[in-house]
């Protein structure tokens, strides 16, 4: 079944960007001079997909307003679903559920882009082959580990690791590697029943590692490990190297 759906994540509040996102939601941020949730838009229809969802929360006028004025490819293809608390990816997700239908879908993280290639066709491309959920994933340092979901695997099929766990936040020590999920993944639709069964943590998040877990009961999950660099707007230095890369990658940057 062709991929023809991509939920993209914007509800987030921007805790950690404030007081630039008081007002202004986190994915309206700027890389010089185009919103982050732009650009992932863009990606996602480059990949090819039919429809976009955008799953809003914070600030969901001004991200409506964006797109109904700015001209480009978008036009006639959003569909918009809104969280109404945060309570976490997963959460977010599954928020999505009716527009998805039964159908399999891609999801990216409305808080990252990339510059070079696109790891949502990537994901389009594995489904084609292979017929269940895969995720992107990249290497990241030992003081990261800690802040991220991180994927146990097993065993390989050509140039992909098969998933065996993702273990959420671990410690250095007992994390399974230093794979980590990098904000793009593609679902079958038999995640959804596995991400309304998610338990909130403590702060009432619910996150994505647990769903991954129990999606593994009922099929194979994946892991495509690209060499493309992931640009993170989360927090005040990444977003700072965020637009510094871009910069560099439109020649922006003065010798």
């Amino acid at each position: 079944m062709r991929v023809r759906t991509a939920v993209i994540t914007a509800a987030g509040f921007g805790n950690r960007l404030q007081p630039a996102t008081a007002v202004i939601p986190k994915v309206m941020l700027p890389l010089i001079d185009t919103p982050a949730i732009q650009m992932v838009v863009v990606e996602a229809l480059e990949a090819g997909v039919e429809r976009v969802v955008l799953v809003v929360g914070h600030g969901a006028d001004l991200v409506r307003r964006h797109f109904e004025k700015v001209v480009g490819p978008w036009r006639g293809v959003i569909e918009w679903v809104v969280q109404p608390r945060m309570r976490g990816l997963a959460d977010a997700i599954h928020c999505a559920r009716s527009a998805v239908g039964e159908e399999p879908f891609a999801v990216l993280f409305g808080d990252c882009v990339f510059l070079e290639g696109n790891p949502t066709r990537t994901l389009m491309e594995d489904f084609e082959v292979h017929g269940h959920s895969a995720l992107i994933a990249e290497r990241v340092k030992r003081g990261d580990i800690s802040k991220r979901g991180i994927f146990e695997t097993e065993g390989t099929q050509g140039d992909r690791l098969l998933v065996r766990s993702v273990v959420e936040k671990p410690s250095p020590d007992e994390a399974p590697s230093d794979l980590a999920v990098a904000g793009r993944c593609l679902f079958t639709p038999g995640v959804f029943p596995a991400l309304a069964e998610v338990t909130p943590d403590a702060s009432g998040e619910r996150h994505l590692a647990p769903a991954i877990n129990r999606l593994l009961e009922s099929e194979p999950v994946a892991v495509r490990l690209i060499p493309e660099r992931r640009l993170d707007i989360g927090n005040p230095e990444d977003y700072v190297a965020a637009i510094q890369a871009v910069a560099a990658h439109r020649g922006l940057l003065q010798e």
